[in-house]
């Protein structure tokens, strides 16, 4: 009988062991396969990261072009006639196009120059300042269009470019353009001259008659 309960026992305690010994071989092939899930998704958090490091270039720079439009009267942009728009292209070089077509939809012709400001990062702080440091300032030479006749806008393009620092075209994360200078040079009556010369002509004629 002692015999009998001792065999039990071991039996008892076998089991106890084998228990134990699948209950650590689940919680091991858990960990595990824990494991492998992390690693697998590792890769894709890595990449995601990869992706959102490696972004498409600010326009402007990096060989890029910003079609940027700076308004150069009072009223600008919401109400805006006249306009010195930069087509803006800094290279990895530091070499920089930015051709500008002058456009005027008044009749009062203009002067103006702008000035352009390149920053390694955008947006403002809480007091409305710019984050970025400022990689580089420049300013266009003078240019100038006569008023336009009745009708629609006139507009010519005119070369820009210079030599800045490689950090320009490669760092360059923001652009702002702001007139430099502007003159207002009056009204462009040359529209007038053939009304002039028939009236000078049927002067000349009521003259001679």
């Amino acid at each position: 009988m002692f015999q009998l309960v001792i065999t039990a026992f071991e039996k008892s305690l076998g089991m106890r062991r084998l228990l134990r010994k699948e209950a650590a071989a689940r919680i091991g092939l858990g960990f595990a396969l824990l494991l492998l899930a992390v690693f697998s998704v590792a890769p894709v958090i890595s990449g995601t990261s990869a992706k959102a490091i490696v972004q498409d270039p600010v326009p402007g720079f990096q060989g890029t072009v910003n079609h940027y439009r700076v308004g150069m009267h009072a009223g600008c942009p919401d109400r805006c006639s006249q306009w010195m728009n930069p087509d803006f292209r800094a290279f990895p070089d530091g070499r920089v196009e930015s051709p500008i077509t002058i456009e005027n939809d008044s009749m009062r012709g203009f002067c103006g120059r702008i000035r352009m400001v390149v920053r390694d990062a955008a947006g403002l702080d809480a007091e409305g300042r710019p984050l970025g440091r400022v990689l580089g300032t420049f300013v266009s030479p003078k240019y100038c269009i006569q008023g336009k006749p009745p009708g629609k806008a006139i507009r010519y393009v005119i070369p820009w470019s210079f030599q800045a620092s490689p950090a320009v075209g490669q760092r360059g994360a923001d652009l702002y353009g702001v007139p430099e200078e502007y003159e207002d040079i009056g009204m462009n009556w040359g529209f007038l001259d053939p009304f002039i010369k028939i009236a000078e002509a049927i002067i000349t004629v009521a003259a001679t008659q």
